[in-house]
């Protein structure tokens, strides 16, 4: 029988939703993918535990970017890790803004339990803060290295 490994096939499956649900986020888009507990680590949002949290950080996104989406460029998985290459494109106080960046994604049972965003924060920070935008205390926006006030 031809086809994908059962394996690649579930990976495929997250890959999809992952995608899916950055065509039209919302908050709750992913909740199919990330464990409850899962880890939170990326650039200019505050590291942390949850779906709860991340909930928090995609409506603050949202707020800040509403017509902010991402295209899946590629992707490769070994063993339980998943590396999605992305491109997020969103308007961020007037002005239009396109990044890339890499996800990687730690799974157990189907689920991420640890995500990792790599990506240049650089241009997104500088229109956040020239467009006055902060993150509520439990979101927290953190600055990027070389940019935090002192």
């Amino acid at each position: 029988m031809g086809g994908m490994p059962a394996a690649s096939q579930d990976i495929a499956g997250f890959v999809q939703c992952f995608a899916d649900g950055w065509r039209q986020p919302t908050p709750h888009a992913w909740d199919t993918i990330l464990d409850e507990d899962v880890r939170l680590v990326q650039p200019l949002l505050a590291n942390g535990r949850g779906l709860r949290l991340w909930h928090r950080q995609v409506t603050r996104l949202l707020q800040l970017a509403p017509d902010l989406h991402l295209d899946v460029l590629g992707w490769a998985a070994a063993d339980d890790l998943v590396f999605i290459e992305f491109r997020a494109t969103g308007t961020v106080g007037g002005h239009r803004l396109t990044w890339t960046g890499v996800d990687r994604f730690v799974l157990a049972d189907g689920k991420a339990i640890e995500r990792r965003s790599f990506f240049d924060p650089g241009p997104l920070a500088v229109q956040i803060a020239q467009s006055g935008g902060s993150g509520p205390p439990d979101v927290g926006w953190s600055a990027p290295a070389g940019q935090r006030s002192r």
